[in-house]
């Protein structure tokens, strides 16, 4: 944990906190010195993941290498049902045909606890709604409404009929269709329903747990693939940038040699002037050969080394891209 705490940019306690929330075994005091000594050591392989715990733990600064896989299940929702219910610890008790509501859905809830802490869940009842409840299973969460059948519109009862539940799981608040609902049966009372019940819980915190680890596997690779197509616009602006500088570079160049040219044809034409008019007494000629030199020093970049401000604007353009 010291070598990887600074590479992932958190404190030791931190990583050993987020090991024992997502189960995840860490070395026994004593194991690192018993390496060094030489000693067998034993390592303790990593439990496969509980129902609605989350696969990715997210701690510390991102990383540019996060592994990019698709999320694969370790098993079906069926082979994992099978497996919740025969895990499914409970007391079951059966109520009495007269037994009134309010002490029923006590029952329910309290059985419902005890059974589901064994796969990590939380009963965590509404304050203002007492027969609805949200279980917390890891880091998924699975809605219960739990009603009397008649007061909820559901079902109008007489006085000669007895107070009837009826138990709604969602994946969501305010669903307008449940993903399961049990109610209490002439011949079975929802009590009798439990082990189900709380078989389905769990499988529903998995699978909502299965979708959260598709959506995040989509959205990774939606990101990788736009911000593989930035790179391919700024590596394509940025080769546009170079080939419009070295465009304007060869333009000065040219426009450079350019004005070489037309200062070398007014010496030449000076020289055959010298070479036909020797004599330097002719006023008139001392004037023009004063105006052609002049022009000469004009047009020739080469002779203050103006040819050199081609830098300076290869320098403003690399600044402008």
């Amino acid at each position: 944990m010291t070598e990887l705490a600074p590479i992932i940019g958190v404190s030791t306690t931190l990583i050993a906190a987020a090991c024992q929330e997502h189960h995840v075994p860490t070395p026994p005091r004593g194991y690192w010195s018993k390496v060094r000594a030489g000693k067998p050591k034993s390592i303790i392989p990593l439990p496969t993941r509980p129902p609605g715990m989350s696969n990715c733990i997210r701690s510390g600064r991102p990383r540019s290498d996060q592994d990019l896989s698709r999320p694969k299940s370790e098993m079906s929702s069926d082979d994992l049902r099978v497996q919740v219910f025969s895990a499914v610890r409970m007391s079951q008790h059966v109520p009495k045909h007269q037994e009134i509501p309010t002490s029923r859905i006590k029952g329910i809830w309290h059985t419902l606890s005890n059974a589901l802490a064994d796969f990590g869940g939380v009963v965590i009842r509404k304050l203002d709604k007492p027969t609805s409840a949200i279980v917390q299973i890891y880091h998924q969460s699975v809605f219960l409404d739990l009603e009397v059948c008649g007061e909820s519109g559901d079902e109008q009862r007489s006085e000669t009929t007895p107070s009837l539940l009826m138990l709604n799981m969602s994946k969501q608040v305010g669903t307008k269709e449940p993903a399961k609902i049990w109610k209490d049966a002439q011949d079975a009372a929802l009590e009798t329903k439990l082990h189900e019940i709380i078989t389905e819980i769990v499988v529903l915190a998995e699978i909502k747990e299965r979708d959260a680890q598709a959506a995040r596997y989509a959205w990774q690779v939606a990101q990788l693939k736009h911000e593989q197509t930035n790179q391919v616009e700024c590596d394509a602006q940025r080769q546009e940038a170079v080939e419009t500088q070295s465009a304007a570079r060869i333009s000065s160049l040219l426009e450079i040699a350019k004005r070489h040219e037309q200062a070398n044809t007014l010496r030449c034409l000076l020289a055959q002037v010298d070479a036909i008019h020797p004599s330097g007494s002719d006023l008139e000629i001392q004037r023009w050969r004063s105006m052609v030199a002049s022009e000469i020093k004009r047009l020739d970049p080469l002779v203050d080394k103006r040819f050199l401000t081609v830098f300076e604007a290869n320098a403003c353009a690399s600044k402008a891209a």
